[in-house]
């Protein structure tokens, strides 16, 4: 290992489930914050109203509460849409 790793955060624990993300989606995640802060600044009254900030209240809530409640959920299963070799793969929309 060098010396310029950054050293692993421990990761979210929800529901006994330890929620690991991509760094990819930490910053398309980190994006969205920034805008959502952005036009909370820019409108204050009306920020809430906005596609992006119900968009992020939408992702915390899945990261969150609904696949640390049941991963295997039917509602996360791909099926047969990327083939029979990875119907295991799961997805939340």
């Amino acid at each position: 290992m060098s010396g310029d790793s950054v050293p692993a955060q421990a990761p979210l624990v929800v529901n006994g489930w330890s929620i690991y993300a991509h760094p990819l989606f930490l910053d398309q995640l980190e994006g969205l914050v920034e805008e959502v802060e952005a036009r909370k600044a820019r409108d204050p009254k009306t920020w809430h109203k906005k596609n992006p900030t119900k968009r992020l209240a939408a992702i915390f809530k899945l990261v969150t509460e609904a696949i640390p409640a049941d991963p295997g959920a039917a509602a996360f299963r791909q099926g047969g849409t990327l083939g029979d070799h990875r119907k295991h793969w799961f997805r939340a929309k």
